[in-house]
């Protein structure tokens, strides 16, 4: 399992280059895509309909998840902080994406670093 996540974090760090990068939108109406929008679609194909209609399926939001706490552990250890499962949506990737100073090559660096980790597990 960890070596297909980390296979959908190189994808997305691809889809992310490619792109382009934006905030606050899965994907805006250019094409370009925010960290989450990349890996929904490394995951399904889709960032548009991840919500409505119809939802996406709960194995494909469940995958997406893990590669988010697969970043979120990297976002902690820069940080020098203790990373908990239990807890890393508090600060998320996510959040992180939107903050001012985030780039585009932020992200795709952040993605491959997460292939990375996934792959050392």
């Amino acid at each position: 399992m960890k070596a297909e996540l980390a296979q959908y974090a190189r994808k997305a760090a691809e889809i992310a280059a490619e792109r382009g990068h934006c905030k606050y939108a899965l994907e805006d109406d250019e094409g370009h895509v925010c960290l989450s929008g990349a890996l929904y679609l490394a995951v399904c194909g889709d960032s548009r309909r991840v919500w409505w209609p119809p939802p996406v399926r709960d194995d494909t939001r469940v995958t997406v998840e893990r590669l988010l706490a697969a970043a979120a552990q990297i976002l902690a250890a820069r940080r020098g902080a203790e990373f908990r499962e239990e807890t890393w949506f508090r600060e998320s990737p996510i959040d992180w994406n939107n903050l001012p100073g985030t780039s585009g090559e932020d992200v795709v660096l952040l993605l491959k670093q997460a292939a990375e980790l996934l792959e050392g597990e």
